[in-house]
């Protein structure tokens, strides 16, 4: 019984320093722009027209694919595998309007008038938006409700 449980015990413990290796193993490569996923070509044709970027980037961190473009500027866009944007962020460069869910635009425009929105990130629970006086708001994905207030 006992030599039967020792291949078993051994095999269980490469799958599992097999499983933790590859958990870690992050890389990064540039990558050529008409290699990216459609959904980001198509956000870059809708909200940066006639720009390109001067980098894009392939992650692969924690299992996940990720891509991140960078233009001269220093604006950064983070999209998922699947082309959906994770993050638009900039220090010269409004975030597009398009991007900012009308009731958070409607809650901007009432307390923060005339400050722009400079980054926008998104996940499955919440928005989080970097203001150009330097606030960040989070907001509940679903109800929009402000859920975290930073100065």
């Amino acid at each position: 019984m006992r030599r039967k449980a020792l291949p078993v015990m051994a095999g269980v413990a490469v799958a599992v320093a097999a499983v933790t290796i590859a958990v870690n193993i992050e890389s990064e490569k540039p990558v050529a722009l008409w290699t990216l996923p459609e959904g980001v070509k198509d956000f870059l044709e809708e909200h940066y027209a006639g720009e390109q970027p001067a980098l894009a980037i392939r992650k692969f961190e924690d299992l996940k694919t990720e891509y991140e473009l960078t233009f001269i500027d220093g604006t950064k866009l983070e999209f998922d595998a699947k082309g959906e944007w994770k993050e638009v962020k900039s220090h010269v460069r409004t975030v597009p309007e398009a991007l900012v869910p009308p009731m958070i635009r409607e809650y901007l425009d009432r307390n923060f008038p005339g400050v722009a929105v400079m980054e926008i990130s998104r996940d499955r629970k919440e928005f989080e938006t970097g203001l150009s006086n330097r606030v960040e708001l989070t907001f509940d994905s679903r109800t929009f409700l402000l859920t975290d207030f930073d100065d």
